[in-house]
């Protein structure tokens, strides 16, 4: 039963990968509560029992499983059309900053009713803020200010920002 449970001591820590424990002989194992046991002290004819050989298998098949790679094909590099285009900056007009997103979302409703360009409400330093269009150019940008202006949204201002055209 000594040589068994040695055995399994000295199967774990293989298993384990850990290096025996350094002693004066390097062929000795020991483990707490038993004694020394060296390697020539077990013959391999008294190994083999119905206990040791399920360990020994359970062990095998363990280890055989851990150290089998497991390799995944990396998905395939998508199409240039299909990746997403770095933000680009531009500018946009802003008519209106909001405490409460509630009154943005009104003036949104209200200038997407009206307006031919896309309204955007954007949260930015604590304030919900109404701006419209997507303009590549300062001078497209400041035209389209001036219409607003002249419709009724007189503290409209440029911004700059990321855009999406």
């Amino acid at each position: 039963m000594r040589y068994l449970y040695a055995f399994l001591i000295l199967g774990f820590l293989g298993f384990v990968g850990c290096p025996p424990a350094e002693t004066g002989n390097p062929e000795e194992i020991t483990a707490e509560g038993t004694p020394a046991v060296t390697v020539e002290e077990v013959p391999a004819a008294e190994t083999v029992s119905p206990e040791t050989t399920a360990i020994e298998t359970t062990t095998a098949e363990t280890t055989a499983m851990e150290t089998t790679s497991t390799t995944t094909e990396a998905p395939p590099a998508a199409p240039a059309e299909e990746l997403t285009p770095a933000p680009k900056m531009g500018y946009r007009v802003q008519i209106g900053a909001f405490t409460y997103e509630e009154g943005a979302n009104k003036v949104k409703m209200r200038a997407e009713s009206e307006l031919n360009q896309k309204v955007y409400v954007d949260f930015i330093e604590g304030m919900y803020k109404v701006r419209v269009g997507d303009f590549l150019t300062r001078e497209d940008a400041e035209a389209y200010r001036d219409k607003l202006i002249s419709m009724g949204y007189n503290g409209a201002f440029l911004v700059e920002t990321e855009i999406s055209p």
